[in-house]
């Protein structure tokens, strides 16, 4: 959607560029031409490379937002006082997944290991509106 919000604006903006160079070399001025097609090129090369990096992330199966995974360590480290080893976010349509590893303690009981990880998930579910946490524990 902010894909093609953007697009909009560039084509917008590209019109204008065109219809003002066209304008300016009807005035006399002849290299407006030149200068107006060289910034619609550039707003062309922009956006193909905006579509081809989003096009890649969708195809990967990844999600570009590093603040939110940030926040998610920040959460749990606060909360649980637990380490966090990764995590990795998908895209689930109009919601994500989040995939989150950490580190506890090897003498703690199975018990124990299950309460924190299922604290840790609904946790994640219901601040960060995921549609699918998984809480992966991984011995110290």
């Amino acid at each position: 959607m902010s894909l093609d919000a953007k697009n909009s604006i560039k084509d917008g903006s590209a019109s204008f560029v065109g219809f003002g160079s066209v304008l300016a070399g009807y005035f006399g001025i002849s290299y407006m031409d030149s200068i107006g097609s060289m910034i619609i090129a550039g707003y062309i090369f922009f956006m193909a490379y905006t579509a081809f990096r989003e096009s890649t992330l969708v195809l990967i199966d990844a999600l570009k937002n590093p603040k939110l995974q940030e926040d998610i360590i920040k959460h749990i480290k606060d909360k649980y006082h637990v380490k966090v080893e990764d995590v990795l976010i998908r895209p689930l349509g109009h919601d994500f997944s989040a995939q989150i590893h950490i580190v506890l303690d090897p003498n703690i009981t199975l018990d124990r290991v299950y309460e924190i990880t299922n604290n840790i998930q609904n946790s994640i579910a219901t601040e960060f509106k995921t549609g699918e946490t998984l809480v992966i524990p991984k011995p110290l």
